[in-house]
């Protein structure tokens, strides 16, 4: 058995891996780590886990004993992970450690105001594998570190990256607007996120700065080159808990087609555990992927010719953080991608 510690245990994030890694065949939870909740239970945070047995009691991270740890899942807040993971990359008995927050997703940080100095440890940085499970499959095996990918991306770049690569699309012009339940901010208490302000609204935000656009944006670059690689990415907050659906719209280059988009989707995913391509003008919604790993996603004509929509869906603590986090794990590790994670269905009303 693995011997597994969540850091920042008391979130969102960290509650969805102990729901899924309770139950992984592999995994033994052996430290979970939190801060002002330390010396609670999971049940004392969340009535979810009231019926959870079992489950280390929240430490704070500093009094975890690391040399009894294989595996790290570090969902602290933005900005905090880059010292952990450095402590954590200097502890010879971690096997793998998985970041959820945005400190090691870049190449280069001068444009991100969240490490405004650059990353202080470009060293690791650079050893940290960009996790989109099905993308970068081949180089996860045998990482140390992965950079969980955020969950925007994840919903934007899953159906661009195959019809970038199969040059079907014109990689200047690509317009993402992507809406998200509440919980993508986080279980700490703000303004923004209080119910009245958030009931019946429906806002765009970070337009033109939100931290994930240079996370799409060099993903993009890295599969069509920095010369023409553009994109336009509009977030907006949804008056739900959870779920991102993306909305893509998409210029076809001259070679291609709607037919062919559809099946160069059909031929990159056919053997995806994880990704649903629906047929041409699908509906999508996010209710169908709640609680689960799943991307769908669906083609769809428009009026205006040589142009496409793409809209997709994902669960932003699944697919978009935690599921995907144990998806990278089990790839790390060698064993099948979907340990623990296929007989997640989704959640009911």
């Amino acid at each position: 058995m693995i011997r597994v510690g969540i850091l920042g245990a008391s979130g969102y994030t960290g509650y969805e891996l102990v729901r899924i890694l309770r139950h992984h065949p592999q995994v033994r939870l052996a430290a979970l780590g939190a801060y002002s909740n330390a010396g609670q239970s999971m049940a004392d945070l969340f009535d979810g886990a009231a019926t959870w047995g079992g489950l280390p009691i929240l430490q704070k991270t500093d009094d975890i004993d690391l040399s009894a740890l294989d595996v790290v899942f570090c969902a602290l807040p933005h900005g905090q992970s880059a010292e952990m993971v450095k402590l954590l990359m200097g502890q010879g008995n971690i096997r793998l450690i998985v970041d959820l927050s945005n400190d090691h997703r870049l190449r280069d940080y001068s444009g991100y105001d969240g490490l405004p100095q650059g990353h202080p440890y470009p060293e690791i940085a650079g050893q940290a594998v960009f996790g989109l499970s099905e993308w970068y499959g081949d180089t996860i095996p045998g990482a140390r570190l992965i950079a969980n990918p955020g969950c925007y991306p994840t919903s934007i770049l899953l159906p661009i990256l195959p019809l970038l690569q199969a040059g079907l699309i014109d990689p200047s012009r690509i317009i993402a607007n992507s809406a998200s339940g509440t919980s993508g901010a986080g279980r700490g208490a703000s303004v923004g996120q209080l119910h009245a302000e958030v009931s019946e609204n429906f806002r765009a935000y970070g337009l033109g700065t939100h931290r994930h656009a240079l996370e799409i944006q060099e993903q993009v670059e890295a599969v069509a080159g920095p010369q023409d690689s553009k994109v336009i990415f509009n977030p907006h907050l949804l008056p739900m808990n959870r779920g991102i659906l993306s909305t893509l719209t998409l210029t076809l280059t001259a070679k291609a087609d709607l037919a062919q988009v559809q099946a160069a989707l059909d031929q990159a995913y056919a053997a995806a555990a994880f990704v649903q391509v629906a047929p041409i003008g699908a509906s999508i919604a996010t209710k169908s992927v709640r609680g689960t790993n799943l991307c769908r996603m669906a083609v769809h004509p428009t009026v205006n010719q040589g142009q496409i929509l793409i809209t997709s869906a994902i669960d932003n603590l699944m697919k978009g953080a935690s599921g995907q986090a144990v998806q990278n794990m089990n790839l790390a590790l060698g064993w099948d991608e979907g340990l623990g994670l296929t007989p997640l269905s989704a959640l009911q009303p």
